[in-house]
């Protein structure tokens, strides 16, 4: 029945740093807010693995966490969004290390913030 049980299976992780600007809530205006930054990086991701992949295909990927901020009050330096997958197809980590790593750069470059990026296949 299931064929993705019967084959090698490949986990996929991903961190994605956004190094913004943090500052006080009432003056967002002076910041480069890496909470809303990772929240457009994980919609403009997932849009895009809508597209990218045959919703029959051996995998998945979701964002499994997102990490920001400690105060209520103070908009965070950096936001860290983990992503985690399992696919068949081990042709999908090039798809995948480019689509991710040219969309969160991108979107970063657009709100004036860095990215650091690191990939874990096993």
């Amino acid at each position: 029945m299931n064929e993705i049980v019967n084959k090698q299976k490949s986990e996929f992780h991903v961190e994605i740093i956004i190094k913004g600007k943090g500052g006080h809530s009432s003056t967002p205006h002076k910041t480069r807010n890496p909470i809303i930054i990772g929240f457009e990086i994980i919609n403009a991701i997932n849009a895009k693995l809508a597209y990218q992949f045959d919703s029959f295909d051996d995998f998945t990927l979701v964002p499994t966490a997102f990490e920001a901020g400690a105060k209520e009050n103070i908009i965070p330096e950096e936001a860290k969004v983990t992503y985690q997958g399992v696919f068949v197809d081990f042709s999908y980590s090039k798809i995948l290390y480019e689509l991710i790593s040219k969309t969160s750069e991108a979107i970063s470059v657009l709100y004036g913030a860095n990215t650091e990026i690191s990939f874990k296949n096993s």
